[in-house]
């Protein structure tokens, strides 16, 4: 993670070096940095936290399914089936939340830049007395941010709570179709089979969840 930060930040700082000036007269600065510090953070953040999941979760969840197949098709089935519903709500909350941490990006840079001018240019806020005006402009700039934040949080915390209903819709699954299989008889299935595929379905899920 921090390998890949230290060459992108190294890549981005070099493109900078070679832009025109024109583009550092129509960009703000604080923004330049803000996104050579705060959005590279965020990188790192992400691949070192995503990264492990990913893989981990993947394991886990083709050694649950295989297991599960191989005690009772029809429960594994049951489980596979329910899985794309909570991937698609997912994918459905995370389309909309990463709009909303943009904006929460994008508002970063605008106070960052807006600091960093004001703290450069501290002898010309002072020398026309802006101090109140620059302070009611920060003070908007923070609050939009602030919305934004609490927004993009939001919805980054409803997708776990909301796929873990999803998927206890397969945990039932399992226990209503195992009893079934019970009552009817069915090969090989016993009590002890449910509870281990309830074990099983759970294992199944949480990987899932973690992902998302």
């Amino acid at each position: 993670s921090q390998y890949t930060v230290r060459v992108m930040r190294k890549d981005l700082f070099a493109r900078i070096s070679r832009l025109p000036i024109k583009y550092m007269d129509t960009h703000k600065h604080g923004d330049i940095m803000s996104t050579l510090t705060n959005d590279m953070d965020s990188i790192s953040d992400g691949i070192s936290q995503s990264l492990d999941q990913i893989l981990t979760g993947a394991v886990t969840v083709l050694g649950t399914l295989v297991i599960m197949f191989f005690i009772n098709v029809y429960i594994a089935l049951a489980v596979l089936i329910i899985t794309p519903v909570s991937i698609f709500i997912a994918k459905y909350i995370t389309t909309h939340s990463s709009k909303m941490f943009r904006e929460q990006q994008r508002l970063v840079g605008s106070l960052g830049a807006f600091g960093e001018e004001t703290v450069s240019g501290m002898k010309t806020v002072k020398a026309f007395g802006s101090e109140a005006e620059n302070g009611k402009h920060f003070t908007g700039i923070n609050g939009e941010l602030c919305k934004a934040a609490q927004k993009a949080q939001f919805y980054y915390y409803l997708v776990n709570p909301t796929t873990r209903v999803i998927n206890n819709l397969s945990y039932i699954a399992v226990g209503v179709l195992g009893s079934l299989l019970v009552l009817n008889g069915g090969g090989k299935m016993t009590v002890g089979t449910i509870a281990t595929m309830l074990t099983y379905a759970t294992q199944f899920a949480k990987p899932i969840n973690e992902i998302t």
